[in-house]
């Protein structure tokens, strides 16, 4: 019956997996013992050829990309935009040619993510009708990704939007609205509106927007501006390290967020995980708060 087994039958197996939303590194154990067990029946005489070896490991980058994630390092490598970086993505995202027309689709769609935290899956799979703008809120109920196109059983070549729960139990929650955000959305369905059902950032035909569309999008965004390159994930980032460090205001306060209430913004359930992966900090806040201890 091992004989049976396909190399398509094995890449069904992983892709199944990656699927269901498993690490990279559990995946990746898995592609191991196949490819040991193969490999061990070819040498036996047991197969006279090895399925595994038409069966090449997704690249990590592209595994996080299809479970729309970001590829981030186990260390904090938090990246955020300085004032005059998010001035120039504004400038080039609402851009327009010399026709009038806009160089980018519905670029206010960043400009939401960088007031709500949201993620990416997040953004895309939010329905018209789960924005309240009279109480200021969204709700987060489900995710968006990408995963391999399937026709009855078998797996055939290309990609479609798959919309599913979302990421975590506590990644279902409500979101405050700011002025910013309002704006955002209103703008965003000024410019495509298909009605309540539908997603707020919809392609063209009112359907899911593909997460690599918008991501790839956003990149050009960034190059265009004369941008480093950073993660989509950075506009989360960026949030949540501008409320727990907070913005100082006029008569030299500092309004600020502790890192609960942050973490319950971001639907995180710790505030470890905000504070480890999601927030820059800023040591310049330190500034002549010893002064007053002198030993």
């Amino acid at each position: 019956m091992v004989g049976d087994i396909t190399a398509a039958d094995l890449k069904e197996v992983l892709n199944h997996w990656m699927n269901e939303d498993y690490a990279y590194t559990t995946v990746k154990k898995v592609y191991i013992v196949l490819k040991e067990y193969f490999r061990y029946l070819t040498q036996q005489e047991i197969l006279s050829k090895n399925p595994m070896n038409s069966v090449p490991m997704i690249k990590k980058s592209n595994y996080m990309a299809a479970q729309n994630k970001e590829d981030l390092p186990t260390q904090e490598t938090v990246t955020i935009f300085t004032p005059e970086e998010i001035e120039k993505f504004k400038t080039e995202a609402f851009s327009r040619f010399s026709n009038g027309k806009p160089k980018y689709q519905q670029p206010a769609a960043y400009i939401l993510m960088l007031n709500t935290g949201l993620r990416t899956g997040e953004l895309l799979c939010l329905l018209n009708s789960d924005i309240n703008l009279e109480g200021k809120y969204l709700e987060v109920r489900q995710n968006v990704k990408e995963v391999c196109r399937r026709e009855g059983t078998g797996y055939v070549p290309g990609r479609e939007v798959k919309v599913g729960k979302a990421k975590t139990a506590t990644s279902k929650h409500r979101v405050p609205l700011n002025g910013a955000a309002i704006a955002t959305i209103e703008e965003l369905r000024q410019e495509c509106d298909f009605g309540p059902t539908a997603p707020l950032v919809s392609n063209e035909n009112g359907d899911y927007t593909r997460p690599v569309n918008f991501r790839e999008r956003y990149y050009r965004i960034l190059k265009a501006a004369r941008i480093e390159q950073k993660g989509l994930h950075s506009l989360r980032h960026h949030f949540a390290t501008q409320l727990i460090n907070g913005v100082k205001q006029p008569d030299g306060t500092i309004l600020a967020l502790s890192p609960r209430q942050v973490a319950d913004l971001l639907g995180h359930s710790t505030s470890q995980i905000t504070e480890m992966y999601y927030v820059k900090k800023d040591t310049t806040r330190l500034q002549g708060i010893t002064d007053g201890f002198n030993f």
